[in-house]
């Protein structure tokens, strides 16, 4: 039979109490996250309904595709060197 001795058990500073309050609160709203004012909610549900979030998607999805893209070209211009280097010295 073990016992718990009081004089281990630390306390919860402020800052932590204050801390699980604020979960406490989050933890009863619809979603999780950083809580929006009413007009962040509103131009969120307005941008969904409308498509405005999948057009800004896409322009990231379009300018990461150009990025790889050039990647790719830069790889594929290492790769002709190298193959020609190699043609070079196998001759």
């Amino acid at each position: 039979m073990s016992t718990t001795n009081d004089s281990n058990l630390q306390q919860p500073t402020p800052e932590q109490i204050q801390y699980w309050k604020e979960l406490d609160e989050l933890d009863c709203i619809a979603f999780a996250g950083k809580p929006v004012s009413d007009s962040e909610f509103t131009e969120i549900v307005q941008s969904l309904l409308d498509g405005s979030n999948w057009v800004r998607h896409l322009n990231k999805v379009k300018a990461k595709k150009q990025q790889l893209l050039a990647k790719v070209a830069e790889l594929e211009e290492i790769e002709r060197e190298i193959e020609q280097k190699l043609t070079k010295s196998s001759n």
